[in-house]
């Protein structure tokens, strides 16, 4: 479903554009009498509404009687205010994106959508969405009367290398041989990078990558393996990788 009215730039009122912002809705437990609204936020990524692997929402609806709202972020997925031209990104802070949250969660209430009145809203979200969820509850308090911020990014942190030690000793519990195929599977791309030709170009389009410049492919390389281990698959990704590079290589891509 699309919420057809939200606002392109909610500081600019001068700026009257609106457009279509994805949402999902589930109605499946919802008591409009006694239940709740949980308004579930999407973050940087394609929404498919609630993750098939962060049911627990739908199971706090069902212990509530709760519907569950799901928005998309804007500037992801199919919620883009405006073209994708790089004068339009600044539109896209986190303070619109809070300001999306309330002019959406106002329209629902003040239009009785979805058989809500005076429902009780709650905010959820994990990682950057958590951070959003924290700062709508502070930001407009009047509008909800809880949040649940999951691993809520809110100490935002430049040169954050405790991430990668924690990077570092997550993959030392299956052993060193994963952390020196990692980092020969890093050396390996840099050596491709260093070439600067044809070579190095394939591999950026081996990941459909060909527009990143090389630091910004790097990034996104070691991402790769990164969320791997962040996201609870280390055994598998250092099961398949190898002391051989190339080897580790053809698993990667």
């Amino acid at each position: 479903m699309f919420f057809e009215h939200q606002r392109r730039n909610h500081f600019d009122f001068t700026d009257q554009e609106t457009w279509s912002q994805r949402y999902y809705v589930d109605t499946q437990y919802f008591n409009p009498k006694t239940g709740g609204v949980l308004l579930y936020i999407c973050g940087e990524y394609n929404c498919p509404g609630v993750p098939s692997g962060r049911q627990w929402s739908v199971q706090i609806a069902n212990q509530t009687s709760s519907l569950i709202l799901v928005l998309e972020h804007r500037f992801y997925g199919k919620s883009i205010p405006s073209s994708l031209s790089t004068s339009d990104y600044k539109l896209l802070t986190k303070e619109q994106a809070l300001a999306d949250l309330a002019y959406f969660l106002s329209y629902v209430k003040n239009n009785n959508l979805f058989n809500v009145t005076n429902n009780p809203w709650y905010a959820i979200g994990g990682s950057y969405p958590g951070a959003l969820s924290a700062w709508f509850r502070y930001k407009y308090p009047h509008l909800t009367v809880g949040a649940i911020a999951s691993s809520a990014v809110v100490n935002m942190i430049e040169d954050f290398w405790q991430f990668d030690e924690q990077i570092y000793r997550s993959a030392m519990k299956t052993g060193k041989g994963c952390v020196d195929s990692i980092k020969s599977l890093s050396d390996y791309a840099d050596s491709i990078l260093d070439k600067n030709n044809s070579e190095s170009l394939r591999m950026k389009e081996d990941f459909g990558a060909a527009q990143l410049n090389d630091d910004e492919f790097r990034f996104f390389f070691i991402d790769v393996i990164v969320e791997g281990i962040q996201y609870g698959k280390r055994s598998d990704l250092c099961g398949n990788l190898s002391s051989d590079p190339i080897k580790s290589y053809a698993y990667i891509k």
